[in-house]
């Protein structure tokens, strides 16, 4: 594993590198991870000549040493990467102490350096570490190692429901329960005063025994405006899954979280999101302006009754849309009982 921030420290630490080649080489891997390219600092530094192999094998040993001396990470022993975002990456862990498998998500080198990433991501630590409940991935410890935050979390072993319906179009009922369980878990949040604001199928974990974990609260929101760090007059959140009220850059509410529900809801029913466009500022638009076509024109299994429910949660103002996500999840339930 390489921390890139920590391994150009130790390269000057031990002067294998002059600090103008090391901040050549951190400049190209800055411009590569713009064009979504992936590359090891080490790999650009032997590569330009600057480092010999041999070098960066010592040097990487030397990183591990001190990781591992860390107190911090001491007591976890990372096994594999297992996901990865632009934010951070994720990773299996052995808790020594404990005894158990866990997951480290560990910011990137970048995104520390950033002094707004770094803080979403503190917002998204504040927020996991209030909430318990079946439906949202717990999370047991944070703290930092080598310049870059981390959270220890629950490690859940399944699929998100993104990479479920690039595979397949699960059935109505199943849609509805899956969504019902990530509906209780965002109802769990609210009742703690604390909005997701960016639910989508990604943040969605379902278990081979059909449960559901919501996770990833960085854009969360706690309901006391003195702890939101979102700028006035900027929207936030993934467009396509955006609420009318977060493109128009207004306070999000509980109802902001249904809306968003509402719209894997449909994605999952009829294989398209409600609104697509060319750009995302199309995609704006159509949220803010128009209704999508109803989810039977498109599936003719999807019942009238859960139609219903998809288009209350799909209405433009808020206060037509189900009160909170306890409610939506009222409804599937109803929906599923009978």
């Amino acid at each position: 594993m390489e921390n890139s921030t920590f391994l150009a420290q130790i390269a000057l630490d031990l002067k294998l590198v002059q600090p103008e080649e090391l901040g050549e080489a951190l400049r190209l891997q800055a411009e590569a991870l713009q064009r979504g390219q992936e590359l090891l600092l080490g790999q650009i530094l032997v590569e330009r000549g600057w480092l010999t192999p041999r070098s960066l094998e010592m040097l990487l040993k030397e990183q591990k040493s001190r990781l591992d001396s860390s107190p911090a990470l001491s007591r976890y022993d990372l096994r594999q990467r297992v996901g990865e975002g632009a934010t951070a990456v994720v990773y299996h862990a052995w808790d020594k102490e404990l005894a158990r498998p866990v997951a480290i998500k560990l910011l990137r080198d970048e995104v520390s350096l950033d002094p707004l990433g770094r803080q979403r991501f503190l917002q998204e630590v504040e927020a996991a570490m209030k909430l318990y409940h079946p439906n949202l991935v717990s999370v047991f410890a944070a703290g930092e190692a080598a310049g870059r935050p981390y959270l220890v979390m629950e490690l859940v072993k399944g699929r998100t429901l993104s990479e479920i319906l690039r595979q397949r179009r699960p059935e109505p009922r199943e849609i509805a329960g899956w969504v019902e369980q990530a509906a209780r878990g965002a109802a769990a949040a609210h009742a703690r005063g604390i909005i997701h604001r960016d639910l989508k199928p990604a943040n969605i974990l379902i278990t081979a025994a059909d449960e559901v974990k919501v996770t990833d609260f960085g854009l969360a929101r706690d309901t006391d405006a003195t702890k939101a760090i979102t700028m006035t007059g900027s929207a936030v959140g993934t467009p396509m899954y955006m609420a009318p009220e977060q493109v128009a850059a207004k306070p999000s509410t509980p109802r902001t979280d249904v809306y968003a529900l509402g719209i894997i809801l449909y994605e999952a029913m009829t294989g398209t999101p409600p609104h697509t466009g060319k750009g995302v500022m199309e995609i704006y638009r159509k949220t803010m302006l128009e209704m999508p076509a109803p989810p039977r024109s498109k599936n003719p299994k999807v019942s009238p009754e859960l139609e219903a429910i998809i288009m209350k949660a799909l209405q433009k103002k808020p206060e037509l849309r189900h009160p909170d996500a306890g409610a939506l999840a009222d409804d599937l339930r109803r929906f599923l009982g009978g």
